[in-house]
C-alpha cells in the first residue's frame, strides 16, 4: 500500500489543483483524501491528510516528481524510492 501524505486538507487541495493535468487526471489518480484522525459528529477531522492506494511505480514516480510525500506501507513509512531497512 502506498500513502500520499499531506500536512492538512489545504495542502492536499493545493497539490491537487497544481498537479500537472498533462500527466494524469488528478481526480482519478488521487480521489478523496482521508484523515489521520477522522473525527465524529462533534469533532472535525484532523491530523495528516492522506490518500492510500495501490499506486504503480510510474504513478509513485509521477507523484513524487510533482512534490508529493509518497510513503510505503504506512503514513510514517519510508519515503518511496528510499532503501527500506532489512
Amino acid at each position: 500500500m502506498i500513502f500520499v501524505v499531506f500536512e492538512n486538507r489545504a495542502a492536499f487541495d493545493a497539490f491537487k489543483a497544481a498537479f500537472p493535468s498533462t500527466l494524469a487526471d488528478p481526480d482519478t489518480l488521487l480521489g478523496e483524501p482521508a484523515f489521520e484522525f477522522p473525527g465524529d459528529e462533534e469533532t472535525q477531522p484532523s491530523g495528516l491528510c492522506f490518500v492510500a492506494h495501490h499506486f504503480t511505480a510510474d504513478e509513485c514516480a509521477m507523484l513524487s516528481m510533482a512534490g508529493a510525500d509518497v510513503r510505503v506501507d504506512a503514513l510514517d513509512g519510508p519515503a518511496w524510492g528510499e532503501e527500506m531497512d532489512a
